[in-house]
C-alpha cells in the first residue's frame, strides 16, 4: 500500500482550498475530511481535518480507513470491463445469459447495468419531476426518505422536501453493515484511492476500445460505464458514506485529485 506524500511546496491555491473544504464539511455536518490533490507541474497537497467521529475525537489522519461507498462501483465495473477484453462476457448481453432469473432480465443488458439505465425510475428528462432540495435527501430516516421520493415523483414538490431542524446531527452509522457489497461494500485509504484515480481517468488496466465504451458519457446524467462525469470536467465517482463524502476522480487534462 503507498500513501501520497505532500510536497514540499505545497500548491499555491492550497490557502485557498482549505476554508472551503471547512465551510463544506460544516456545510454536509460532516465531522471529518481528508484530502489529497496533485497538480502536475505544480505540485501536490495532503490535508486531514476534523474528526473521525461525531464525537469530535479522535483527529483524522491521512493514513485512516474509511469506507468509500459508491466509489466502489468503479472497481466492479472495472472488473467487469476486464472480463469484455478477455471476451468472456459482451456489454451488449443480456444479463439473464449469466443469472437466470432476474426480473425483465432478458430486456437488460450488461451496459445498461454498468450506465445505470436499467431502471424502472422515470426518465432523466421526466419534467413531472421537481427538482430535489439542496439538502433533502441527506438527513432523516428511511421512512422520510421514501415518503418525500413518493411526492416527488406525484409532482407534489413541498412535500417532498425534509425540513430539517437546526442543530441536527447526522446519524452515527459507522459500526452497521455496508450495504450493496459490490457497490459499496470496499473500505481503502486516500494514498490507494489516488493511485486508482490515475488508473481509471487514463485507462491503464482496459484496451483503449473498452476505456472508450466507458469513456462516453450518457447526456442525461453524465454517466459513463461505472464512471460519472464530475469534478469540473474530470472523471471518477462519488458517493456519501457514513456522515461524510467519498470521491475519487482524475482529469486527463491537468488535475489528478482524490479525496476521501
Amino acid at each position: 500500500m503507498r500513501h501520497p506524500v505532500a510536497s514540499r511546496h505545497a500548491i499555491a491555491f492550497a490557502a485557498e482550498l482549505a476554508p472551503g473544504i471547512d465551510s463544506l464539511m460544516q456545510q454536509l455536518q460532516g465531522p471529518g475530511a481528508i484530502v489529497y490533490v496533485d497538480v502536475p507541474g505544480q505540485g501536490t497537497w495532503l490535508t486531514a481535518r476534523g474528526s473521525a467521529t461525531i464525537d469530535g475525537a479522535p483527529p483524522m489522519s491521512t493514513d485512516d480507513h474509511m469506507r468509500i461507498g459508491s466509489v466502489t462501483n468503479s472497481f466492479t465495473a472495472e472488473v467487469v470491463l476486464q472480463l469484455v477484453d478477455q471476451g468472456a462476457i459482451g456489454l451488449d448481453d443480456p444479463v439473464t445469459k449469466y443469472l437466470p432469473g432476474v426480473p425483465n432480465g432478458d430486456a437488460i443488458t450488461i451496459r445498461q447495468l454498468l450506465g445505470m439505465t436499467a431502471t424502472n425510475l422515470p426518465v432523466y428528462d421526466d419534467v413531472a419531476m421537481p427538482d430535489p432540495h439542496p439538502q433533502g435527501y441527506m438527513y432523516g430516516t428511511n421512512v422520510q426518505g421514501n415518503a418525500a421520493y413518493g411526492a416527488a415523483v406525484a409532482g407534489d414538490r413541498a412535500a417532498a422536501q425534509i425540513t430539517i431542524a437546526p442543530g441536527t446531527r447526522p446519524t452515527d452509522v459507522t459500526d452497521l453493515p455496508t450495504n450493496g457489497v459490490a457497490s459499496g461494500g470496499m473500505i481503502s485509504t486516500v494514498g490507494d484511492l489516488a493511485i486508482w484515480a490515475k488508473a481509471l481517468g487514463t485507462g491503464a488496466l482496459l484496451t483503449p476500445a473498452t476505456q472508450a465504451a466507458r469513456t462516453t458519457f450518457d447526456p442525461r446524467g453524465n454517466y459513463g460505464l461505472g464512471l460519472e462525469k464530475a469534478l469540473g470536467g474530470s472523471s471518477g465517482t462519488t458517493a456519501l458514506c457514513r456522515a461524510s463524502r467519498a470521491s475519487s476522480g482524475t482529469s486527463p487534462r491537468r488535475v489528478r485529485r482524490s479525496s476521501c
